[in-house]
């Protein structure tokens, strides 16, 4: 069982909207609305005037049925779970809402990020994780019936000569004024990374829908607009997608791995012909007081090491218009990237390809069928 990490940091009952309804005897009113319920037992905020215009109050019905399937999933007790079943399961989830209710404090400008975490399947192999689902959903911190339910998979195998990779990260929109949003389970992927081939190891990633887009949407859904003064008063497009991973398990602010071990795939690491080339463009990225800072171009070529990114810390910044003099260099993988990748395996795949070239020309042509 679970119960959200952000509670411990979510504004209380303390707000004006909260004040005006205790002077209105709402709060003891035995008709008191299913909005006012949720209102009351989540601590939602009032929409910001900037933009409370253009979002719908919703229903009767849309907020029982909010107030119903939010209660379902809050309201479970940790105590329910059994700690001796599976101990490491129970830390690992305390972890997780720990380090998210850091970096929600870190990130959200003042506002909350109401959001309900739970673990699926974890399959350790010794210390490391082999498989591994999370769960979760995001609430809007203000009164507007919305959530975002995300989800995550990991998986990592390794053999003496192949390893078996798959990671993906997918979402769906909740909205609870329309009950076949609410019953629809279909989600829709964010983004994801595996190897298709497990001896060669090659990377094959989809990025197609992590995109500057889906972030308007996802924000739009969210906390009811978009806008400059949404993100003064919420977070940046960057906080927000860095608080997004992290509500899905990938807590890493890089971006590379998930906790225990669990890498996610390509990272770019410059080599030394890249090197030398943001050298000479005196390319510097990183925290200077950082003890491993190593990117100062005026400082001797060898000592220059600049770090790199994940494929899916490059894909975040840039979607989000955050890459900088190094990033901005950034190199997707190739075939040859691949740890099995040889000389002989591409003279194979060469091969191959020639072949197929040369039947499908014969069939053009009628010579075979």
């Amino acid at each position: 069982g679970y119960r959200p990490a952000a509670r411990s940091i979510m504004i209380s009952s303390s707000s004006p909207e909260h004040k005006r309804r205790k002077a209105d005897g709402g709060s003891r009113s035995s008709k008191k609305s299913w909005r006012d319920k949720a209102i009351d037992k989540f601590d939602l905020l009032p929409v910001p005037n900037d933009w409370k215009d253009a979002v719908a109050l919703g229903d009767e019905d849309t907020w029982k049925r909010y107030y119903k399937y939010r209660s379902e999933i809050d309201d479970v007790d940790e105590e329910d779970s059994d700690p001796e079943e599976c101990p490491e399961t129970g830390t690992y989830l305390r972890e997780w809402k720990q380090t998210m209710a850091q970096k929600i404090e870190e990130r959200m400008k003042g506002c909350p990020w109401p959001w309900s975490p739970a673990l699926g399947c974890i399959d350790w192999d010794c210390e490391y994780i082999r498989t591994a689902d999370y769960f979760s959903h995001v609430w809007s911190p203000y009164a507007i019936p919305h959530a975002i339910e995300l989800m995550h998979r990991y998986h990592g195998r390794s053999r003496m000569y192949s390893v078996e990779f798959f990671t993906a990260w997918k979402y769906r929109l909740v909205d609870f004024a329309d009950q076949d949003s609410v019953n629809n389970e279909r989600m829709k992927l964010l983004c994801s990374d595996c190897f298709e081939d497990e001896q060669l190891r090659a990377d094959v990633i989809d990025v197609e829908n992590l995109k500057k887009k889906t972030c308007r949407k996802l924000r739009t859904f969210l906390f009811g607009s978009c806008s400059d003064e949404s993100k003064r008063v919420t977070c940046t497009d960057y906080d927000f997608w860095l608080l997004i991973f992290s509500s899905m398990g990938t807590t890493d602010p890089n971006l590379a791995n998930d906790p225990y071990h669990c890498n996610l795939g390509y990272s770019w690491s410059p080599n030394r012909k890249e090197r030398k080339m943001l050298y000479k463009l005196k390319a510097k990225e990183g925290d200077e007081d950082d003890d491993d800072f190593c990117c100062d171009p005026d400082e001797p070529f060898d000592e220059y090491y600049p770090d790199g990114c994940s494929w899916l810390k490059h894909r975040v910044m840039e979607i989000t218009d955050s890459l900088g003099p190094v990033s901005k260099h950034y190199r997707a993988p190739t075939v040859q990237d691949a740890i099995g990748w040889t000389e002989e395996w591409q003279e194979e795949q060469d091969e191959r390809g020639h072949m197929m070239d040369v039947l499908a020309a014969a069939r053009m042509h009628g010579l075979i069928r």
